[in-house]
């Protein structure tokens, strides 16, 4: 079955494209490794999008760097929701013992689909992880609201810049 184009996507509901750096797998339902091939001469993957999708580094290490979507339903529109959601994202991690530290939130306009767009950022202060995490809520052209979750070495994230204004967009405030 071929994979659907951008214009399906848009037009039937998911995100497009997610991008994930050259070299990483996929994770499948049950836990199994699909790598992704290459393309020549892309910087990077860009994955569609229709439901829940877990890449990884191929060769994981201590503080591996993921990437995650979801389906992420809300009550109300992105804009609203900014500060709900960050404190969610917040009160999670804290759960989890990794005394997070709210560095960034915004509202934005996501290239994936022109649509306005959340970014939270937060550290992991935790001793040894010392990880980010960049959260991104975006909606696409049917009014589903995706989670994208990057989580990212603090030592690479100027490599992940340009992977990161794939999806970002210019920020509005």
């Amino acid at each position: 079955m071929a994979k659907p184009s951008r214009a399906e996507l848009l037009e039937h509901g998911g995100v497009y494209p997610v991008v994930v750096p050259l070299g990483w797998k996929l994770i499948g339902s049950a836990g199994e490794d699909v790598p992704i091939p290459p393309v020549p001469g892309a910087p990077f993957h860009r994955i569609l999008a229709q439901g829940a999708l877990l890449a990884t580094e191929e060769a994981r290490t201590e503080q591996a760097e993921m990437m995650m979507v979801r389906h992420f339903p809300l009550p109300a529109p992105i804009t609203n929701m900014l500060d709900r959601y960050a404190d969610a994202v917040m009160g999670t991690l804290a759960k989890q013992g990794l005394n997070p530290r709210l560095d960034e939130k915004r509202i934005g306009t996501c290239t994936l689909s022109d649509e306005p767009c959340a970014k939270v950022v937060v550290s992991r202060l935790a001793p040894r992880d010392g990880r980010l995490e960049i959260h991104f809520l975006v909606r696409d052209k049917k009014d589903v609201t995706w989670e994208l979750t990057y989580l990212l070495r603090q030592a690479e994230i100027d490599r992940w810049r340009p992977l990161l204004a794939e999806v970002e967009g210019p920020l509005l405030g």
